[in-house]
């Protein structure tokens, strides 16, 4: 079993004038070595997307997938999966965000104790386009959807692939500081037991921010 990972972050997508937008077809040709000896072909977007998380620069970043897909499958009969995780860039900070600076403030003097669900649903409310993006582009199968935890398991020619992507910029702000992030790992410790032959996870921040 072959599978070919095309690792993509930080694009940022803001503009129709962006950059990268010309860029598709030589980041596409990146894969063409290996491409074609693989089964599946996974596209693992690890955040930062969009510039700042608005509707529109998703909209963006949907032409922009469809025309790296439309490459890749130039090139391969093999699936084309995209695997994304946000960043903080692809919360919107655009509305109100008292509330929300008031409950990540709490987070932090309980250094992440007590952690509830509506706390983690009031912090998730900037990431909302995103999590539209995802549910668009993203597979369809999971085995766990929840807002900081989404676990995709694939079969390729009888192998179980998965991919565990971190919402790890959940309580992220416009102005934040390394080493002020929080991730409840204990809910999901359960994983570490569940069989595959390979398993990836993707998160956004490095681990010294935490």
């Amino acid at each position: 079993m072959k599978i070919l990972l095309l690792h993509l972050s930080d694009i940022h997508f803001q503009t129709r004038t962006d950059a990268v937008l010309s860029q598709v077809k030589s980041i596409a040709a990146t894969a063409i070595l290996r491409i074609h000896s693989a089964e599946a072909v996974f596209v693992v977007v690890s955040g930062d997307i969009a510039y700042s998380g608005s509707r529109e620069q998703y909209e963006i970043a949907s032409a922009f997938f469809e025309e790296l897909r439309s490459a890749l499958a130039e090139e391969t009969d093999s699936p084309v999966h995209f695997i994304l995780a946000p960043g903080n860039h692809d919360c919107d900070f655009s509305e109100d965000q008292s509330v929300r600076k008031a409950l990540i403030c709490t987070v932090l003097k309980k250094e992440g104790n007590n952690l509830t669900p509506a706390i983690i649903d009031e912090c998730v409310k900037v990431q909302r386009c995103f999590f539209e993006f995802r549910n668009t582009w993203g597979p369809s199968e999971k085995s766990l959807d929840g807002p900081l935890w989404v676990t995709y398991p694939l079969d390729v020619g009888g192998y179980k692939v998965v991919f565990d992507c971190l919402n790890v910029s959940w309580m992220s702000q416009l102005h934040e500081e390394q080493g002020k992030l929080i991730f409840p790992v204990e809910p999901y410790e359960h994983l570490k037991s569940e069989p595959a032959q390979i398993r990836v996870a993707i998160l956004h921040h490095p681990l010294n921010w935490y």
